[in-house]
């Protein structure tokens, strides 16, 4: 009983602990979520185009997201 209650009580941290360090980022709009600025306008038109086609054909989707650090989670 008393190791149910650790888990539970870890198992609350976490989900309370997780969101407060969590990055904030603005909502996706579409397949192209450039939030660092590195994808010009020609570029994210024809990764859009590219993804809506896969989409269209197989019901698969692309999402491309940049983001400018993953700081402080580490290094890739």
């Amino acid at each position: 009983m008393k190791k149910c209650r650790i888990v539970t009580l870890i198992l609350i941290t976490l989900l309370i602990a997780v969101p407060l360090f969590s990055q904030k980022l603005p909502k996706p709009t579409g397949y192209v979520n450039d939030f660092a600025g590195v994808i010009d306008a020609e570029s994210k038109s024809r990764i859009n185009r590219i993804a809506k086609t896969v989409q269209e054909s197989t019901g698969a989707e692309i999402a491309v997201v940049t983001i400018e650090t993953i700081d402080p989670y580490g290094s890739i």
